[in-house]
């Protein structure tokens, strides 16, 4: 018997016991059991029935096999609370549905107005918060408009905005969007837009405007949204990009180069080279790592294999027994783990085999083994610090510190 049948028994051994013990309740609580078996619900629509018997409802309104628990739920919690959605069940909307329509009866609106079949559960959410925010549905209710649209519409009339500047229904909610928040914050996004630049660039421009960066400049030369983003944020942090930019650059490009320029590095090594953003990644960290790029600054070598030499050079091995063209980057990674597994220099004598294990997998995973690498720590406590570091995870431990009280 392989695993997967196990699996299936086991789920039916729990399925079978569940069944039994809602059977059992529900007739303690005066069902028939024949009558509940003939049914042939299953364990999770018997909890509701359950859960509606100890609550004294009507459960007859939903006892059909046909109902799912979910929308035997509704039904439940809906009479619970004083509402009979049991109309709506029978006009076929789904549980989603029904959840919005006992939203709007329990906030006393006119679900009437969206008791539509055709409507998503999403549009009808749309329309309920109109109408609790008493603002015209009528604007947005047609349901050709996807419930994004829809979204954009209501957020629009909440804020008093004129909405039929954006709500053509040939809009995509994210122009509606544009013009929506540009009208809040006084950008002219019609002008752009009628102009033919993307939507999503123009957004990067209204970005920058609302944090007194412009953009314009860039957007007219041609600049697309990942680009416009990338100096954005970089002037948005103060980072001089300026000397940097360039339209042949990709977005993520532009963010390395700002990375670096904060980090006080010098990207001129990773700039104008025809590296792509990962290799200058690759580069940009062998930088601030104070480590010799020589090695693997090469735009023949993939960022993969970049990588490998990179964290062999962190680990302080010799890196050229792997770093060279003629080796894949899953040689190298082979030959950059028998390396730094073959290092005794970090595996004292009197480590136990448990610890020792913890040190090798530390220097698999690429990560500072020193900080744990230390006799008066368990296993326990070296696994720990270990898995923190593998996380990403700042431990800072200080002085005298042994690790008695480390916890994750």
């Amino acid at each position: 018997m392989n695993n997967i049948d196990i699996n299936d028994d086991i789920g039916n051994l729990i399925e079978e016991k569940s069944y039994i013990r809602e059977l059992q309740a529900c007739q303690e609580l005066g069902m028939e059991e024949s009558k509940l078996r003939s049914l042939g619900l299953d364990s999770y629509q018997l909890t509701e029935v359950r859960k509606g018997l100890e609550k004294g409802i009507d459960v007859s309104t939903y006892l059909d096999k046909n109902i799912s628990w979910f929308e035997m739920e509704k039904l439940r919690i809906s009479m619970e609370h004083g509402i009979d959605l049991s109309e709506y069940a029978d006009r076929g909307f789904n549980w989603m549905q029904l959840e919005e329509i006992q939203k709007g009866i329990i906030s006393k609106v006119d679900v009437s107005l969206y008791t539509n079949v055709l409507y998503l559960a999403q549009q009808m959410t749309e329309i309920r918060k109109g109408l609790e925010n008493k603002i015209d549905i009528s604007k947005y209710s047609n349901i050709e408009y996807d419930w994004f649209q829809m979204k954009e519409i209501r957020k629009g009339l909440e804020d008093n905005l004129d909405v039929s500047l954006y709500s053509d229904i040939n809009n995509n909610y994210q122009i509606m969007r544009e013009i929506r928040k540009g009208l809040k914050s006084g950008f002219d996004t019609l002008f752009y837009l009628n102009k033919g630049y993307d939507v999503l660039a123009i957004r990067e421009v209204r970005r920058g405007l609302e944090r007194d960066i412009d953009l314009t400049n860039y957007l007219y030369q041609g600049y697309e949204e990942g680009q416009l983003r990338g100096i954005r944020v970089s002037k948005q942090y103060g980072v001089n990009i300026e000397p940097y930019i360039d339209i042949n650059l990709l977005g993520m490009q532009i963010e390395e180069i700002s990375k670096g320029i904060a980090a006080g590095i010098d990207v001129s090594k990773y700039v104008d080279k025809g590296y792509n953003r990962f290799q200058m990644r690759e580069i940009r960290i062998g930088l601030e790592e104070r480590i010799n790029i020589d090695y693997y600054s090469k735009p023949l070598f993939t960022w993969k294999q970049m990588q490998e030499i990179r964290l062999g050079l962190e680990a302080d091995i010799d890196v050229t027994k792997y770093a060279g063209l003629d080796k894949t980057e899953i040689e190298m990674e082979r030959i950059r783990l028998e390396l730094m597994n073959n290092d005794s220099s970090t595996i004292q004598d009197d480590f136990s085999e448990e610890q020792t294990m913890q040190i090798i997998l530390g220097l698999e995973a690429g990560i500072d083994v020193n900080i744990y690498a230390k006799t008066s720590y368990t296993v326990e406590q070296m696994e720990d610090i270990r898995l923190r570091l593998e996380a990403g995870e700042q431990v800072n431990i200080g002085e005298g510190y042994n690790g008695l009280d480390i916890q994750r």
